[in-house]
Order: C-alpha cells, then sequence, then structure tokens
C-alpha cells in the first residue's frame, strides 16, 4: 500500500488558490457570484452577501469562517493563511476557464467548489502549502474538510524561488498551521543579484521541515515575499504528505 503522497508544488503568478468554496447539499443548487469587493453565495435563491472591503470578512480566516456558518456552505483554506488580508485587488474568482472579472457567477456543487485564487502580482507574495492530496485536513480547518488528518505528517524537504530581476529582494517564511494556530517555522532572505535561475531557501532530505506531530494534524504553509521589482517570480517546493499511522501498521 502506498503511505506516501508525492508532491511537487510550482505556483507562478496568480496561480496560488487561497481557497476553496462548494455547496456541500447534493439536492440544492449553489451558485457563487463575485461582483467588485462582494462574494455572493446563492442557495436556491436564497442569497448571502459578503463584503471584503468591512472589517468582518478582510481576512481570509474571517471569510472562510462565515461562509462556514451558512447552512449548506463550506470554505476551507489552501494556499494562504487564516490572518491573510483580502480584496478585490489580491484575491480573485478562479474556475476551470481561468480568472473571472466582474460580476460572474459560476456554480459550486460540484466536488471541488469554486476556487479563490491570490492576485500575486498586487500582493507581491506567493503562498503554497504542502498538505493530503492539497486539501486541509480536519484539524487544521476545525473539522469542516472531509479529508482526515489521522496520522498524516506533511512535511517539505526542498523549497526553492526564482526571479527575473536582478534588484527584487525575497524573503521566505513556513508556517505550521493547526486549527487558528498560525506558527512561523522557519524564515530565509533569498540571494541578491540572482535572476533567471533557481534558487534554494530550504534544503533538508534528512530533516525535513514539519507540519508537526501527525496526530494532531496541520497544513504546511510556505510564503516568498518580494518586493515591487519582482518581474516574473513564483515558489517551488518539494514535498511530502505521509501516512504515518499505516505505516506503523503494516510496516512500510
Amino acid at each position: 500500500m502506498n503511505h506516501v503522497y508525492n508532491k511537487i508544488i510550482k505556483r507562478a503568478t496568480d496561480e496560488s488558490v487561497a481557497c476553496k468554496v462548494r455547496c456541500t447539499s447534493c439536492s440544492t443548487t449553489g451558485e457563487v457570484t463575485i461582483n467588485d469587493t462582494k462574494v455572493v453565495l446563492n442557495t436556491d435563491g436564497t442569497k448571502t452577501t459578503f463584503d471584503w472591503s468591512i472589517s468582518a470578512y478582510d481576512t481570509l480566516g474571517e471569510f472562510a469562517d462565515a461562509v462556514n456558518a451558512v447552512t449548506d456552505w463550506e470554505a476551507v483554506i489552501i494556499d494562504g493563511l487564516r490572518s491573510d488580508s483580502i480584496n478585490d485587488d489580491t484575491l480573485d474568482l478562479v474556475g476551470p476557464a481561468g480568472t473571472l472579472t466582474g460580476s460572474e457567477t459560476m456554480g459550486a456543487t460540484g466536488s471541488d467548489g469554486v476556487s479563490f485564487g491570490w492576485d500575486s502580482s498586487a500582493a507581491f507574495k506567493f503562498p503554497v502549502s504542502i498538505q493530503q492530496e492539497d486539501l486541509p485536513s480536519k484539524t487544521s480547518t476545525n473539522g469542516l474538510s472531509d479529508v482526515t488528518d489521522s496520522g498524516i505528517e506533511n512535511v517539505a524537504y526542498r523549497i526553492s524561488g526564482e526571479l527575473t530581476d536582478t534588484n527584487c529582494t525575497s524573503t521566505l517564511t513556513v508556517y505550521k498551521c493547526v486549527g487558528t494556530t498560525e506558527t512561523a517555522i522557519y524564515t530565509d532572505t533569498g540571494p541578491a543579484l540572482v535572476t533567471n535561475s533557481m534558487f534554494d531557501f530550504f534544503s533538508g532530505d534528512d530533516v525535513p521541515l514539519s507540519a508537526g506531530d501527525p496526530e494532531v494534524g496541520g497544513r504546511l504553509v510556505a510564503v516568498m515575499s518580494t518586493d515591487t521589482t519582482m518581474g516574473e517570480a513564483f515558489i517551488q517546493i518539494h514535498g511530502q504528505s505521509i501516512n504515518r499511522a499505516r505505516q506503523a501498521v503494516d510496516g512500510n
């Protein structure tokens, strides 16, 4: 039995998925509409509106919690932190056909729902997470995800970056995220005057960065921040989600 979910995650500008929102009732027609700073959930004609421009919903965690409080709706954070600020300049509605603009509507009753992606060119940061099957665990989402975290350990062996402008500065911060707690466990500064070539922020094949005790579960989130001269940039993670519980039972 395969107990290791191999990951090589590469996210370029505007490709990180901040969160996913979906309607969980198979008997309900759920739609998501984005219009400027407002997100509207439509459940068979009953609408709930969240305005990112007001303080009650201007962080990723606040928005996810508010969606999860609506009957038949679920939001899970993917590549991001609960503390990340959101508004119409940094978060876009992203679907199978790409980024939607203006006032547009997408169906949210499928298994993947609707993805909200970061506009990295506005925020100058590139978040990427390591987690089982690219979905948050139950513990890291306060029980709202359908992905079990029993015995799962999320680890990163190598974190690399690339910039196209030699004047750009870059910093990596890695967070362990369990429930509502987000703890910085590693930080590093990218090398000066490097352009169009990969460089390693972190390399630890023997002792990788870990999201912690697998019985607790958690996401491992790496964030590369840059200044305004970044040009094109991306962060890449080599990591794994390992089922330690099954390894202990099966012995491999």
